[in-house]
């Protein structure tokens, strides 16, 4: 009985800590995790002004609040243990088997970089996050340049390979913001051309200009 009682207990606890981060309650948060909360407690729930199709089945209760952008919140998570490179998780059933299966679709520092929590993600990078390409693809779609920047200080190596992604797909927001946030463009507007986007080349080569002026007068 005892320990039936304290599982109900910590089930309680978590509801109540899901819901206080949902509620940007950073008190009540504190109060919880003082009380015994587990802070990388799992929850379906997602921000309340995020679409379905943009969140995953699961994940802990880091990402909710990381996507929310409430730094105290993410800070007195991760004072009490939550894990800075917490996973989101959709579940799947194979077709081969009875076997159910968890696919990954996102990390606290990528739904962070979607929603443009420059703030949040300095924090998470400074705990140990790895600024991993998906995140830094997320803020250049969103078009949050100051967080591409954030990725970039923080060692995101991959800015060339998601540039070339962004002008693929002729996404003048997403190239951008990754120009503007730092990615080197040598060679960028000719590698557009090549790939039938005279908008991004031509975009790429105005935002080139800028950044040599910018150059000369500093």
């Amino acid at each position: 009985m005892g320990r039936e009682r304290d599982q109900a207990e910590a089930v309680a606890l978590g509801g109540k800590l899901v819901e206080a981060v949902l509620s940007q309650d950073p008190t009540q948060v504190a109060v919880l995790l003082e009380q015994g909360a587990d802070p990388r407690v799992t929850t379906r729930e997602r921000p309340r002004d995020t679409p379905e199709w943009r969140w995953g089945d699961r994940g802990e209760v880091l990402a909710l609040a990381a996507a929310m952008g409430h730094v105290a919140i993410v800070e007195r998570l991760l004072d009490a243990g939550a894990n800075p490179e917490v996973t989101l998780w959709n579940e799947r059933s194979s077709p081969y088997s009875d076997f159910d299966y968890d696919e990954e679709f996102g990390t606290a520092l990528s739904v962070a970089c979607a929603a443009g929590r420059t703030p949040v993600v300095r924090v998470l990078l400074e705990r140990g996050a790895r600024p991993e390409r998906a995140a830094l693809e997320e803020a250049a779609k969103g078009g949050h340049h100051h967080t591409v920047a954030i990725l970039l200080a923080h060692g995101a190596s991959t800015g060339g390979k998601v540039l070339r992604g962004a002008i693929q797909r002729g996404d003048l927001e997403a190239v951008r913001a990754l120009v503007e946030g730092g990615v080197a463009i040598a060679g960028a507007a000719k590698y557009a051309r090549e790939h039938r986007q005279p908008k991004v080349a031509a975009l790429l080569e105005a935002l080139g200009d800028s950044r040599r002026k910018a150059r000369s007068a500093g």
